[in-house]
């Protein structure tokens, strides 16, 4: 039984729509990677074909599509697999929806995982002879435009071109990966944020070409949206994981974040005096002379109270004589 495997998605806006970009790759056919046979799978629209030649389709067309295949007769049926699950075709409206509440447009991908732009290329047929008429790689959204007007005119073009025997437009990300950053979609493009960097903590400002942060979240830099945010710090070379934006306000504080972790614990006597107390198991501790690696914790008070639970002193013997509560701030990550 054939069928397609989805790896991964990244739904794109344009001021056209959406492009439904997804990893896909059918589940009996191969290719060599490195010398080793594994299942082929690429990085492509998946609503482009020959009936309907646009790169883009409006977020409302997109789902009165996906809610006809959720509401038609074969709503019972296999659409792909994902993750090891089947997904049917009555829930791909809810995947759709998902991918649309999650689209980001091309520079935020390129934030989020530098390089990563769409690659675009149109290739003509002329019996044996293949010919590339057009060639990009669409790092902002006015040249992914620029290519979906430049494909749209090619394929009248060479439509009617009857010494033209093949015509293939393409549209991907490169590499075999999913960019996983679906996540980073969580806010809305109009609401203020500020932004996490770990470890160093949230962002003030850029001074002398150096990035200043600090733990304290009431200090960071209130940016208007996402976007102001990403022009100001640019292609940051952090990986995605360690960047995080959070709805700014003091409202939005109180109800979904925690106190603010400003506190560490530090050994003051023993062998291993000076180091920060990293982590705790139930039979090892690891520490680290560095405070950024340093467990965290919101209060002096909770510092003090998880050493008296965990008896550091008694389990640790000559490692942990002396301990004390320090409240750490992080100005600048050094350049």
């Amino acid at each position: 039984m054939s069928y397609s495997i989805i790896y991964g998605r990244q739904f794109v806006k344009t001021t056209k729509g959406i492009i439904p970009m997804i990893l896909s790759g059918s589940n009996n056919c191969t290719e060599f990677i490195q010398g080793r046979e594994v299942l082929e799978r690429n990085w492509y629209p998946m609503t482009l074909s020959n009936k309907d030649k646009r790169i883009a389709i409006p977020a409302e067309e997109l789902l009165e599509r996906a809610r006809a295949i959720s509401t038609g007769d074969g709503a019972d049926y296999e659409f792909a697999k994902q993750g090891g699950k089947w997904l049917y075709c009555k829930d791909v409206l809810k995947w759709v929806e998902s991918g649309i509440r999650n689209a980001m447009n091309i520079e935020r991908i390129n934030f989020f995982r530098p390089n990563t732009p769409l690659y675009g290329r149109i290739v003509v047929w002329r019996g044996d002879k293949r010919e590339t008429v057009h060639n990009c790689y669409c790092k902002t959204t006015q040249e992914l435009e620029a290519f979906a007007e430049e494909m749209e005119s090619a394929w009248k073009v060479y439509g009617s071109d009857k010494t033209v025997t093949e015509f293939y437009p393409y549209l991907s990300f490169e590499g075999r990966e999913p960019l996983s950053i679906e996540k980073m979609a969580s806010l809305s493009d109009d609401e203020p944020v500020v932004v996490k960097v770990a470890p160093y903590g949230y962002y003030t400002k850029t001074e002398h070409s150096c990035r200043n942060y600090e733990r304290n979240r009431a200090a960071a830099k209130v940016f208007k949206n996402i976007d102001d945010a990403i022009a100001e710090l640019g292609s940051i070379t952090f990986h995605a994981s360690k960047v995080t934006f959070e709805r700014a306000g003091a409202d939005s504080a109180k109800s979904s974040k925690p106190a603010e972790k400003l506190f560490a614990l530090r050994i003051t006597e023993g062998d291993r005096a000076g180091a920060y107390i990293v982590k705790l198991t139930r039979s090892r501790i690891w520490t680290s002379t560095s405070s950024e690696k340093a467990k965290m914790f919101p209060s002096e008070k909770a510092v003090l109270k998880w050493a008296e639970d965990h008896h550091l002193t008694k389990r640790f013997g000559n490692a942990i004589r002396a301990i004390e509560s320090v409240k750490l701030e992080v100005k600048s990550n050094g350049c």
